[in-house]
């Protein structure tokens, strides 16, 4: 029989702490008991999710809360997998393994139990009693032998109505649940479906860490991770293959961004097909991407190049017709290789080489080839020399604080101004400063140039304060923080001048001398925040831990904002996060007036991006900063 219990809204605990009304008095109608009951469960799962517990933890926790609350029954937690339509165990911590085996694997179908039904019909289904209720006909002698007379289940539901998980309550007594254990259930539900929620947030979140959204394959940062691991923990041999797609710059420039999008998820697609299980594909920049494979596979080095020409040998079919793509590849083997960035390198320079041969050939690494890496060494002579003489400029980039819609401070951005080549965005060289070990003395320099600017501001705008990013390879001096005490000593500009960007994976390359640099600087008055959170996953617990006082929301959960439901999910649900641990919440690729809007509404802090302003020389923004915040940004174009 069905048990109608009304629609279930979603509810969250930073709802209630933010004081939504509405939440509020539909709390207040229930029973003072069930009121404190469901306060103390959301309360306590919010705590677990915050601090990284396991959704299967949390949901434990939860069955054992029910446990306690309703005499003589046991609670499980199902999982409802759509894609396979199946029914899966999750928690049942006071269950007997006999119960798990019955419903794992029931299909979502009439036919499967009170499960399957309560799943299939997304209504509670309710079986006073399993020696007679027809639902469990096929369940019925198991359940009596478990001392089972009856059981209630209630679906899980998303905001969008979907069933996502089933909690069942197995009584030993023949009856129905009373109004107060009904509550207590619809109640549990809605903690439920916060727990997957966040769950499934969190796994988007590790998955876009580490994958290039684009084509599904691993974006450079993990690729090289993976390969160093190989490398470093294997005495097998791995080769690289670098590619480079012939052609696809005018190819894109031609048939427009979406559809050399198209075109690159279409390769992603087929390169992990050659790749396989044994083998990794990178997605590194643009057109180029990289293959990890075991060495043995290359034994026939024009078999594989054969193979990966091969995938390409059927057109890619587009709305503008049918495209056929050649591959420029080069090879390199870890023969006395100890990093990936060598090896990747090595095959960089091999693919450059076989690219001068003409479209659609490979080259194998040699030190022939090696030859060519003198450019790189010369480029490394250049940013050098920039960095020791004026060649590096600061150009600026204004935050907007949306509480009062001032501008509130503004971003540091280096270029350089090459003598030659001209203005040089950090793209181009920031990459080379990594490789090459100036990353420490090119972040030196810059602070160096915005203490320099801050003062001269100092004259003219009063209490402005600067956004710096600093480098992992900063945070690990230990001496960091005393340096940029002593430079704004004498500068005769206070702390708070300053305010601190890093990314999450600066702070994982040594936690403990992340936070105690950190620390040091947050009590001398120096403000830090994450920078592109959510694109370097750690645990959400590291945000309690860290002396940090806000984050900025990478631009890639900006993106869809004003015209894409599920990115303002998302964003919404990290913003919830971030909140939840008092921390002020940064907003920045804000590329219209409906992206600033959305955000604005969800309670941001601060909003960066091209359609507030532009990145620009100081003369440029210190006018900017000194006058009020153009009424034309709010403005939704028709």
């Amino acid at each position: 029989m069905g048990l109608d219990v009304g629609p279930v809204r979603r509810v969250t605990p930073v709802s209630i702490e933010r004081g939504d009304h509405r939440e509020v008095e539909r709390l207040a109608k229930l029973s003072p008991l069930v009121l404190a009951d469901a306060l103390v469960a959301y309360r306590r799962a919010m705590q677990a999710l915050a601090s990284g517990e396991p959704v299967e933890v949390v949901l434990d926790g939860l069955c054992a809360y029910v446990d306690r609350q309703v005499p003589a029954t046991r609670c499980a937690v199902l999982i409802v997998d759509r894609e396979d339509a199946l029914i899966r165990q999750l928690a049942a911590p006071a269950l007997e393994p006999e119960f798990a085996a019955l419903v794992d694997g029931l299909r979502v179908s009439e036919g499967f139990g009170p499960w399957g039904a309560s799943a299939a019909r997304c209504e509670p289904v309710v079986v006073e009693d399993v020696e007679s209720d027809p639902l469990v006909r096929d369940f019925a002698e198991t359940l009596d032998g478990l001392g089972v007379r009856s059981l209630w289940v209630e679906p899980v539901r998303r905001a969008s109505g979907e069933v996502v998980a089933l909690i069942t309550l197995y009584s030993a007594d023949r009856r129905l649940p009373t109004e107060r254990e009904r509550e207590l259930i619809v109640n549990v539900s809605n903690i439920v479906e916060l727990a997957i929620e966040r769950d499934l947030l969190n796994e988007e979140m590790r998955f876009s860490a580490n994958h290039d959204p684009l084509t599904g394959t691993l974006n450079r940062v993990r690729f090289m991770e993976l390969v160093n691991e190989r490398i470093t923990s294997s005495a097998d041999r791995v080769a690289v293959i670098c590619l480079e797609i012939d052609r696809f710059k005018p190819l894109r420039l031609t048939l427009g961004a979406h559809a050399g999008d198209r075109l690159l998820a279409e390769v992603g697609r087929r390169l992990l097909e050659v790749a396989g299980d044994t083998g990794l594909v990178g997605h590194f920049n643009g057109d180029e991407f990289g293959l990890m494979v075991p060495a043995e596979a290359l034994a026939n080095v024009d078999a594989v190049a054969e193979a990966l020409m091969a995938s390409f040998r059927l057109p890619i079919v587009l709305g503008q017709g049918e495209f056929f793509l050649t591959l420029s590849l080069g090879i390199a083997y870890n023969n006395g290789v100890t990093d990936a960035y060598s090896l990747v390198r090595e095959g960089a320079a091999a693919m450059h080489a076989a690219r001068a041969d003409g479209f659609g050939r490979h080259r194998v690494y040699d030190h022939r080839i090696g030859t060519q890496l003198l450019d790189s060494i010369e480029r490394e002579v250049e940013l050098r020399r920039a960095i020791d003489s004026d060649e590096l400029v600061i150009h600026y980039q204004p935050l907007l604080r949306l509480a009062d819609r001032v501008w509130d401070r503004a971003e540091t951005l280096v270029r350089w101004q090459h003598p030659t080549r001209g203005l040089i965005g950090p793209g181009e060289f920031i990459p080379l400063a990594e490789q090459s070990g100036l990353m420490g003395a090119l972040g030196d320099k810059v602070l160096e140039l915005v203490i320099a600017e801050a003062e001269r501001w100092s004259q003219t705008l009063p209490g402005v304060q600067l956004s710096v990013n600093i480098s992992g390879i900063q945070l690990r001096r230990p001496n960091f923080g005393d340096r940029v005490l002593t430079m704004l000593e004498a500068a005769g500009l206070p702390p708070a001048t300053l305010l601190f960007e890093v990314t999450e994976s600066a702070i994982l390359q040594d936690v403990a001398a992340a936070q105690a640099i950190l620390s040091q600087l947050r009590q001398a008055g120096i403000r830090t925040a994450i920078d592109d959170f959510g694109t370097g996953y750690s645990s959400l617990a590291r945000l309690g831990e860290l002396p940090i006082t806000g984050v900025k929301i990478d631009r890639a959960f900006v993106a869809g904002l004003g015209n894409d439901d599920k990115a303002r999910e998302i964003f919404k649900a990290i913003a919830d996060i971030v909140r939840a641990h008092g921390l002020l919440i940064i907003a920045e690729g804000i590329e219209d007036a409906r992206a600033l809007a959305e955000i604005d509404a969800f309670g941001c802090d601060f909003a960066q991006g091209y359609h507030l302003c532009r990145p620009g020389p100081p003369e440029v923004i210190t006018a900017m900063l000194a006058a009020p915040v153009p009424e034309r940004l709010w403005r939704v174009a028709e």
